[in-house]
């Protein structure tokens, strides 16, 4: 396991490694290419090194030994330790080890604040951090991507390693192995730092960072920019991803993987890397266009009803794009809705290219015909086949509930399961709870609290609800549990689903109305089950 995190670590710092010799040769008075190769190799072999053994993929005590890295660096053997509970391992957080303290083992502190005035009885590992240090390490001394404050009395007793990091106060650590920084691109570490932090919190942006809400800002202006000069481009795509979303997401992938191969090949042929740069433009350009054309899609069903209005693109861009903001936020969540939007965008506008080129082709040669066949294939023509539908008919009462009153509706609904299973000391047992509740009440309202508050109703095809019709209720109470597992997906659906259908919806075959608030109180809609309420005459 250590020597697959170490390939994939060596992937990561190549780069790294072999373009600081440039900045070696310079500094050096008689060049030495070969020395200093071998010292940048040598920088990331320690590097590589001290991040497998704190590693946040945690390697198994039992393949911690590799008497590889023992002899080959005796200083190295000297400060492995055992892993265990005593190594604090802090993402996204505040660590402070005051003057006169130490630790049982190493600090690795990854996308966060630290200072350090004590002592680390192990490594000091900081990626994608800011931190100052003035306390003694008994181990390595590794920086990534960090601002790192070093004060006077700060030492090392192993190495000293700062791969793109803003180092300052060098000169004030005093270190018993070997110094190695590879430093070359200290004007990127803010986004070599926010892009870290970033990744080991398992989302694409983060609420705190500065040069994230920048570049989104900048990317925002230039969907804009998109929507001011293209506007039919993204009402065309919209329309695609209505009615194709499925197979808008597998064309993405598919664009994705070709591009990938194509790539592959381009490399290996060594003349092809010419073309490289033009395939990532060209992918980036498809990438701009379907995200934006994701968000407007996304916007359009939030604000439907300022359609026609001249401000309607830059409304429907803006709110879909704060909305994917939002999700990029959640940790998880944000890396699946990340390569959701991405695949999805790629697949559309990939798409809605194709069926433009299909369009402003020129139709095939129809061959000749006689008058007489002609009339006869008119008359063919004017009377189409029409093959019954498959689907059952609907009887919808009331227009479909947008995105924004369902979500409200939830959002009620949990609060009131909340705050009464708190009261119980159950929240453990919410999941069950709100699938019984949701039975419950769609047995005797047709509704939860949520949806009666904002004048929602659940109703079946043939316009009737679900009050006494328990099979139906169940079906669909046990149907939305399926929409929640993966990550509230079959609840966003309703977003690009073009009849405002979640997956709960179509199998449970029921659809979610917005009623009349004076017409729900003066004529309720029909029960599906029992009899009618209407005595008939009497004779």
């Amino acid at each position: 396991m250590k020597q697959f995190v170490r390939s994939v670590l060596t992937c990561l710092l190549a780069c790294l490694a072999f373009t600081n010799v440039q900045a070696e040769l310079a500094t050096i008075a008689r060049p030495n290419s070969i020395d200093a190769v071998f010292r940048s190799l040598r920088g990331a072999q320690l590097v590589i090194g001290t991040l497998a053994q704190h590693s946040w993929l945690r390697i198994q005590a039992a393949d911690s030994e590799d008497p590889e890295i023992d002899d080959e660096h005796p200083a190295k053997k000297r400060h492995l330790h055992g892993k265990g509970s005593a190594d604090a391992i802090v993402t996204g957080a505040s660590y402070r080890l005051k003057a006169g303290e130490s630790t049982n083992g190493a600090v690795v502190l990854i996308g966060g604040n630290g200072q350090v005035d004590g002592t680390v009885n192990g490594d000091l590992v900081l990626i994608g951090s800011k931190a100052s240090f003035s306390g003694t390490v008994n181990g390595d001394l590794v920086t990534v991507g960090s601002n790192l404050t070093i004060l006077s009395g700060a030492v090392a007793n192993g190495d000293y390693v700062s791969v793109a990091s803003d180092v300052k106060g060098e000169q004030e650590l005093t270190t018993n192995g070997e110094r190695v920084t590879l430093n070359t691109y200290s004007p990127v570490v803010p986004v070599f730092k926010e892009t870290l932090a970033n990744i080991v919190q398992l989302r694409p942006m983060s609420p705190s960072s500065i040069f994230g809400w920048m570049w989104a800002i900048i990317m925002l202006i230039v969907s804009l920019v998109l929507g001011l000069i293209f506007p039919k481009v993204f009402v065309g795509t919209e329309t695609v991803i209505r009615d194709r979303p499925g197979p808008s997401l597998l064309i993405g992938l598919a664009v994705i993987l070709g591009a990938t191969v194509l790539s592959f090949l381009l490399a290996i042929t060594v003349i092809g890397i010419i073309a490289l740069p033009f395939l990532a433009l060209a992918l980036f350009i498809l990438n701009i266009f379907g995200c934006t054309s994701v968000c407007y899609a996304i916007g359009k069903r939030i604000a439907p009803q300022v359609a026609g209005r001249s401000y309607a693109v830059y409304l429907w861009i803006t709110s879909g794009t704060v909305l994917v903001w939002v999700l990029y936020c959640i940790p998880v969540i944000g890396f699946i809705a990340a390569g959701v939007v991405s695949l999805l965008g790629i697949g559309t506008f990939s798409i809605y290219l194709l069926d433009r080129y299909r369009s402003n082709a020129p139709p095939p040669l129809l061959p000749t015909t006689a008058p007489g066949e002609a009339e006869n294939s008119a008359a063919v023509r004017s009377t189409p086949l029409t093959l019954p539908s498959v689907r059952p008919a609907m009887n919808i009462s009331a227009p479909k509930a947008q995105f924004l009153p369902r979500l409200f509706a939830s959002i009620i609904d949990l609060a009131v399961l909340y705050a009464m299973l708190s009261s119980l000391h159950l929240t453990h047992a919410i999941i069950p709870v709100w699938v019984l509740y949701r039975f419950g009440m769609f047995a005797w309202k047709s509704s939860t609290l949520g949806q009666i508050v904002l004048n929602l109703q659940v109703q079946k095809r043939d316009g009737t609800s679900l009050v006494a019709d328990y099979s139906g209720a169940l079906i669909r109470a046990l149907s939305s549990l399926l929409s929640l597992i993966p990550l509230g997906l079959g609840f966003i659906w309703i977003l690009f689903n073009r009849d405002l259908e979640a997956w709960h919806d179509k199998i449970s075959e029921t659809y979610v109305v917005q009623l009349n608030p004076s017409a729900t109180r003066s004529t309720p809609p029909p029960s599906s089950a029992g009899p009618s309420a209407t005595p008939p005459p009497a004779m």
